[in-house]
């Protein structure tokens, strides 16, 4: 973390993130169980060799999946991009910087990819391919909790040369539509040069 924040705890911090959902988002499990499955995709994904992105980044990934859906609280039509704003307008203690990752994980939770928007394409080479990951890991993460019953669960991840398989709880996949999850999983390939496959625990 960078500027004031650094002096607060990451625990005030978070409690600060969690209130700020509360108070928006009328669904708090979901953006909760969303985070804990996309910190869970972040250290795999890094475990197996996929990215290098320092704790910082993980932490700030947690923080945009809990305020992904704050919007809902003006309906869905367009609310990943009322997340963005409501966020980047909170008082939150986070510097700009810090703070500005967070709403674009927000932002990018669904719908346009990130590539050809102007709130993407003003950062740096650094700060654009971290935020293509984070936006990948967790469209992937909302994706799992589409039914909102906070059940699926990351089982194990296996990486080959041509793809990433994501092994989550068993039984789970055959619930949600294949067009839905492979819209979930369309953008992984451009923000980590394979594809992710999503796939029931192996026996």
């Amino acid at each position: 973390m960078s500027g004031h924040a650094a002096t607060i705890s990451t625990k005030t911090i978070r409690d600060e993130i969690l209130a700020y959902c509360r108070r928006f988002d009328p669904d708090p499990d979901h953006a909760l169980h969303v985070a804990q499955v996309a910190v869970t995709l972040f250290d795999e994904l890094k475990n197996v060799g996929l990215h290098t992105m320092s704790q910082q980044y993980r932490v700030l990934l947690e923080y945009g999946c809990i305020l992904h859906d704050i919007g809902w609280s003006e309906g869905q039509t367009k609310h990943h991009k009322r997340a963005f704003s409501m966020i980047e307008k909170a008082q939150l203690p986070l510097s700009k910087e810090d703070k500005h990752i967070v709403a674009l994980v927000a932002r990018f939770h669904r719908k346009a990819e990130p590539d050809d928007q102007p709130e993407f394409q003003i950062l740096s080479a650094q700060t654009r391919d971290v935020v293509s990951k984070l936006a990948a890991i967790i469209r992937i993460a909302d994706g799992l909790d589409r039914l909102h019953n906070q059940q699926v669960q990351i089982e194990q991840i296996i990486l080959d040369e041509e793809n990433v398989k994501i092994c989550v709880t068993d039984g789970f996949l055959k619930s949600i539509p294949e067009q839905v999850l492979a819209k979930k999983t369309a953008y992984f390939k451009k923000a980590f040069s394979l594809p992710a496959i999503l796939s029931e625990k192996p026996a």
